[in-house]
Formats: C-alpha cells, sequence, structure tokens
C-alpha cells in the first residue's frame, strides 16, 4: 500500500479545516493534524492505522495525529464530513493519544450524552469558520478542546483519566 504524507494549506496561520463530501473514498494518508470524520449520513468503510471499519450515520472516527487513514466506499452511498486541526490546539505538547479503537459508535456517543456536542462540532465550526466574525478562532478553538476532551474522558482506559494520577501526586496524596 502506498501511503502518502498529506501537507495541507491552510488559508491563513489557524490551522483548522472543514469538508463535508458525498460518497467520499480517499487514499492512504497521515499528517500531523488530527482528523475527525463524523458519519452524516450513510455508510462507509474507513481503514485507520490498520482497523478496518464499517461506520454507519452518527458514528465518529478519530485519526490522532500520524494515524495513517483511508477510504474504500465504492458503491456506497454516505455524507462524511471532516474536522481537520493543529493538535497544538490542545496542548502546546501535545502527544499521541494511543486510542484504543479510532471508531466512537453513535451508539456509544448516545449513551454517554455526546451525540449533540459532536452534531455541534460539525455545525457550529463550520460556520463560525466561514463568517469568521470576530473571535471566532477562540470559539472554534474552545468547541474542539470540549469535543476533545469530552472524547477522551469517555475513551480514557482509566476513567479517573491520567490528570487524576498527576494531581494526587502534586497534591501528595
Amino acid at each position: 500500500m502506498r501511503v502518502f504524507h498529506e501537507v495541507r494549506r491552510y488559508d491563513e496561520d489557524f490551522m483548522v479545516w472543514y469538508g463535508g463530501y458525498d460518497n467520499m473514498s480517499f487514499w492512504p494518508h497521515w499528517h500531523e493534524e488530527i482528523e475527525l470524520i463524523y458519519i452524516r449520513s450513510g455508510a462507509a468503510r474507513i481503514n485507520v492505522t490498520n482497523n478496518a471499519l464499517i461506520v454507519r450515520e452518527g458514528d465518529l472516527i478519530i485519526c490522532d495525529s500520524g494515524d495513517i487513514h483511508f477510504s474504500d466506499s465504492y458503491q456506497m452511498v454516505n455524507r462524511l464530513e471532516f474536522l481537520v486541526f493543529d493538535p497544538h490546539f490542545l496542548s502546546p505538547r501535545y502527544q499521541y493519544t494511543g486510542l484504543p479503537s479510532p471508531l466512537v459508535s453513535r451508539e456509544t456517543l448516545e449513551k454517554a450524552g455526546l451525540d449533540g456536542l459532536v452534531r455541534n462540532l460539525f455545525t457550529q465550526i463550520p460556520r463560525e469558520l466561514e463568517k469568521r466574525q470576530p473571535y471566532y478562532q477562540k470559539i472554534v478553538k474552545s468547541l474542539l478542546q470540549e469535543g476533545w476532551y469530552s472524547l477522551l474522558r469517555l475513551l480514557s482506559p482509566d476513567a479517573n483519566g491520567p490528570e487524576s494520577a498527576q494531581r494526587h501526586y502534586m497534591l501528595g496524596a
């Protein structure tokens, strides 16, 4: 399999991009940015770092920085939406998260009460990027941070998260 390193060009130095496409397939690639793929409708075959997935409406795919990902959704009907952003929006010293799975199913999102938050990310961020009103960059960044850390809390193998252990150490507990 041939894989290419995608280097995205942005309109400005604010490294966030949104795109939505119908009946989409794309070549194997990787990039430094984090990519969230929301299945707005239909179904798709998506592979993220050797995890072959069949995804359906309402599912979310998380491609962490450096993950090789592609879609081979030939003859599948879908609407895929993409948010690609600089991981340094999350932390100046961002490190690969190592999530247990790139897939967050619609059922998991609904059960955790995060389905509305994810839909909002893919509705409000494109609107902010299009209108570019004052403080839009800060609003987009805060939406991405809230979404990311809410998802990380949900997906963390340790229910208390790594911050809990660090907090106990810092407090001398």
